[in-house]
């Protein structure tokens, strides 16, 4: 199995919740501090701790704040292409898409986020449903309605809708007390007089 790819993200997470000491931490992550994505904002603070001028635990804050720097432009710059270029729209209006526990979107195993866009709002559901079956019990469902939230689906609703017994029905059977026909012809005996006078 392949190693994984250490990110800007990635490497906050990990700065933020470690449990090693921040030298520890920097010659553990010192290719990528000096080497990586953000080493042009990096490699400087790990230089000061080699010579230094500067101790590991601020050294750490300093690189945590660059990161988180580097990571904030990196959003703008997506934000700012992603408002420059002509947005399809979709025909269909309800849209689709499942998440994680965080609320990130999912991928499928080819890196395509689980969206999808539909005619009906049920569509959207029930395409929920079938994808949530596969995930883990944190993930949920979300509908959009033109780029607006319209209902979250559940993944034990989702479990529960798939899993029940369909019913299948073999011949009518009719309800107790219920012999005649719902119509029909209903006719009664009477009796007709007329006056002979």
């Amino acid at each position: 199995m392949a190693e994984r790819k250490m990110g800007p993200k990635g490497l906050l997470r990990k700065a933020n919740s470690a449990t090693v000491s921040a030298i520890a931490f920097i010659d553990q992550h010192r290719e990528y501090l000096t080497q990586g994505e953000v080493s042009y904002a990096t490699a400087a603070i790990v230089a000061k701790v080699d010579n230094g001028e500067l101790y590991p635990t601020p050294a750490l804050s300093e690189i945590k704040h660059a990161v988180m720097s580097h990571i904030m432009m990196v959003d703008l710059l997506k934000a700012q292409e992603s408002i420059e270029k002509p947005k399809k729209v979709s025909k269909k209006p309800f849209s689709a898409c499942i998440r994680d526990g965080s609320g990130n979107v999912l991928e499928d195993e080819k890196g395509k986020e689980l969206r999808q866009n539909f005619d009906l709002p049920q569509r959207a559901s029930e395409w929920c449903d079938r994808r949530l079956f596969e995930q883990s019990a944190d993930c949920f469902g979300e509908v959009f309605h033109r780029e607006v939230h319209y209902e979250f689906v559940n993944r034990d609703d989702s479990l529960a809708r798939i899993l029940k017994p369909q019913r299948m029905a073999l011949h009518k059977t009719n309800k107790p007390g219920q012999t005649k026909l719902g119509f029909g012809v209903k006719a009664k005996n009477s009796k007709a007089t007329f006056s002979h006078g």
